[in-house]
């Protein structure tokens, strides 16, 4: 009996130095961003400046759209997971939640895949694991295809390119997508050559279940991907509006999506990646504003909004889970 009790006590220990140490790495992360951002001074006189005034409509908006937009990320993990275990809607939230806490300090936001299974009490968290991955590939083939759209407006509407440069951009569209799509439908595939690799072979039983979809199933992941992608674009677009940028709905919008379309190919740390967005905004929206701290301040709002906030509830969430290193 000593062992035991030794063990479960040594669980306990190392779970606890797991939910602190990443308590100090989230902290530390979001500390730096604040504190060592150049532009912050400036951001934050022009955050204090909407706060005190009468108009800020658009930003009670782009804040009441945040449980929108990850409760749609919930719904559609939450019908993905049904494979392998079924959960509440809720539990599918708070899922969400923890993967945001640990994606903001790793790179590429791989820490999403681990803190979103850890909630899982029945499935395989690898098996999970790999079904999250169905999810980001339908979020990659949403944003890439309408951030495209968005580019290519862009490089007509404000770009001004030539015809036959414009012609091109619409050949390499197309020619993507259709790649992506084939990619996205044929999931087996993947699976078959995943299996060809030696050290991927003996993992085959994790990853069996993401040929498990029929297209019915993927074409309705792939359409709340882009209602997702819809709603954080029109938060963007309130937040413009808030910090005084004046900016038609579909000029607007052309503009968001060639920004997420530029963030989409560069892999970053999803801390860090608020320096990345914000410079690539104020390239794009030096179209049609000449007030660089109202876009900055618009990127910085939007990051806090959608990342900042949930990935506290998400740490919440990581400290009420009794034992993390529990594995299945």
């Amino acid at each position: 009996m000593a062992p035991k009790s030794q063990l479960k006590s040594n669980k306990k220990f190392w779970s606890l130095l797991i939910k602190l140490s990443i308590l100090g790495l989230l902290v530390w992360s979001v500390y730096q961003k604040f504190f060592f951002n150049e532009n912050f001074d400036e951001i934050s006189e022009a955050f204090h400046e909407v706060l005190n005034s009468r108009n800020n409509f658009y930003l009670i908006l782009s804040m009441l759209l945040m449980p929108v937009n990850w409760g749609i990320e919930a719904l559609k993990w939450k019908k993905l997971i049904s494979k392998i275990e079924k959960i509440s809607f809720w539990q599918s939230f708070k899922a969400i939640c923890s993967g945001i806490t640990l994606a903001m300090f790793t790179p590429n936001r791989v820490g999403d895949f681990g803190g979103r299974v850890l909630l899982l009490e029945k499935a395989s968290k690898l098996e999970g694991i790999a079904i999250t991955l169905i999810g980001s590939f339908s979020q990659i083939v949403a944003s890439f295809g309408l951030g495209f759209l968005g580019w290519i407006g862009c490089s007509k509407v404000f770009r001004k390119v030539s015809n036959t440069e414009f012609a091109l951009w619409v050949l390499l569209a197309m020619a993507s997508m259709s790649f992506l799509f084939y990619a996205y439908f044929h999931l087996d595939i993947l699976k078959r050559q995943m299996s060809k690799i030696s050290f991927l072979k003996k993992y085959e039983k994790y990853y069996h279940s993401i040929v498990n979809y029929d297209s019915k199933e993927l074409w309705t992941i792939l359409f709340l991907s882009a209602l997702r992608y819809s709603v954080f674009s029109l938060q963007y677009w309130f937040l413009f509006k808030t910090f005084g940028i004046e900016l038609e709905l579909i000029s607007g919008l052309i503009l968001i999506f060639s920004i997420f379309f530029a963030q989409t190919i560069i892999p970053s740390i999803a801390i860090v990646e608020l320096g990345i967005r914000a410079n690539i905004a104020v390239h794009f929206m030096s179209y049609v504003s000449t007030n660089p701290t109202a876009v900055l301040s618009a990127a910085f709002v939007l990051w806090g909004i959608n990342l900042l906030v949930p990935a506290f509830v998400g740490l919440l969430v990581i400290f009420s889970i009794r034992n993390l290193l529990k594995t299945k």
